[in-house]
């Protein structure tokens, strides 16, 4: 999964520019292209309307952008940033922030620390950086990457495509058919609703399709893929026997349970709906035993 990192815009030329102090300041804009530089002090700054330039420098500020294509950079501190309408830079740096695209096709750049970061609107493109960080996509089709940390993302409505990366990540497809990639790390990858396609990557990976028919991959490293009843049929495409693990949810025991081959594959068939739960691909019967199997 290809997740691109947010790209600055080139910034517009602003006619108007509002400069605070090294003291807590509150700076309001106007309708035209304005440039604020908060400086130091615990900053509210309010764009208005317009393609606004707001840098918050030092301290802990509120930055709200409002309408227009903004960009917004934190600086140091703990921020609390606001896209607003329309499409939208955002880049908290460093601090623990926190920071809402709202509507728009907005680009969310976490920086350092553990930041929380939410798209909302519009097909937004979010990367974490640094640190441990909580990733929303919000509606609409989303590109979302944790990068370093341990992070957890969640897709949200629409097609979307998350990455962890580097770390132990949770990540959450949700609604519609999503492309999940855990990368590096023990990662946990819950499918959601839709026909999922996930990989693992390295690492001890705990892999979950949930509902829909999923195509799933666990890379290198011990995985575990979770089966449970009435969730559709999933295929997998590397599963190792002795290093990988079939664990059963649900209510499902292994007495529960034929395990059938087909050609160049086995299926593993619910005997309680006569239905098939997941098709190993490219694994012959031989090779599926009661100790590929956990509860």
């Amino acid at each position: 999964v290809l997740v691109p990192t947010p790209i600055p815009p080139a910034i517009a030329p602003p006619l108007d520019s509002v400069t605070g102090s090294e003291t807590d300041n509150i700076l309001l804009g106007n309708d035209s292209n304005n440039e604020f530089l908060a400086l130091g002090g615990n900053d509210l700054v309010v764009g208005l309307a317009g393609s606004d330039n707001i840098f918050g420098n030092e301290g802990d500020d509120r930055l709200f952008a409002n309408s227009g294509n903004d960009f917004l950079d934190g600086g140091s501190g703990n921020e609390q940033m606001f896209g607003g309408r329309d499409n939208d830079f955002l880049d908290g740096g460093l601090g623990d922030d926190t920071l809402l695209g709202d509507l728009g096709n907005d680009s969310i750049l976490g920086g350092e620390g553990n930041d929380s970061l939410f798209g909302l609107q519009g097909n937004d493109v979010i990367d974490g950086g640094n640190g441990d960080d909580a990733i929303e996509g919000g509606t609409e089709s989303d590109a979302l990457r944790g990068s370093d940390g341990n992070d957890t993302i969640s897709g949200g409505a629409g097609v979307d495509a998350l990455q962890g990366d580097f770390g132990d990540d949770m990540i959450f497809g949700n609604a519609d058919a999503d492309a999940i990639d855990g990368a590096n790390g023990n990662d946990s990858l819950f499918g959601g609703q839709g026909a999922d396609t996930i990989f693992g990557g390295s690492g001890n990976d705990r892999i979950d399709g949930n509902v829909g028919e999923d195509l799933l991959f666990g890379g290198s490293g011990s995985d575990t893929f979770v089966l449970a009843p009435g969730n559709g049929i999933d295929n997998i495409f590397d599963f190792v026997s002795g290093e990988d693990t079939l664990l059963l949810t649900g209510g499902l025991s292994v007495d529960q349970l034929s395990i059938l081959p087909l050609e160049n594959a086995t299926a593993i068939v619910d005997l309680n709906t006569n239905t098939v739960l997941v098709t190993l691909l490219g694994v012959p019967l031989s090779d599926v035993g009661v100790d590929s199997f956990s509860t």
